[in-house]
């Protein structure tokens, strides 16, 4: 899946992070970190990126993914 980052998006920013986003938080090396709830309070890592849009995109494509399956 292609992503065109110069546009928009079209979601809010989730207010209960410190990085705006869903699932990503930010390590103290300035690397930003991707997880995924898959159930019974597990956690899921998705990988560290370099900003936090690329954490979040990658988010969002593992979260529709899980809803596929």
């Amino acid at each position: 899946m292609v992503h065109n980052l110069d546009v928009k998006l079209k979601r809010n920013k989730y207010k209960r992070s410190s990085t705006g986003y869903r699932g990503i938080t930010e390590k103290a090396n300035g690397k930003f970190l991707a997880r995924l709830c898959i159930g019974n309070g597990k956690l899921a890592t998705i990988g560290t990126f370099d900003t936090a849009i690329q954490a979040a995109l990658a988010y969002d494509q593992a979260a529709i993914f899980k809803t596929l399956f």
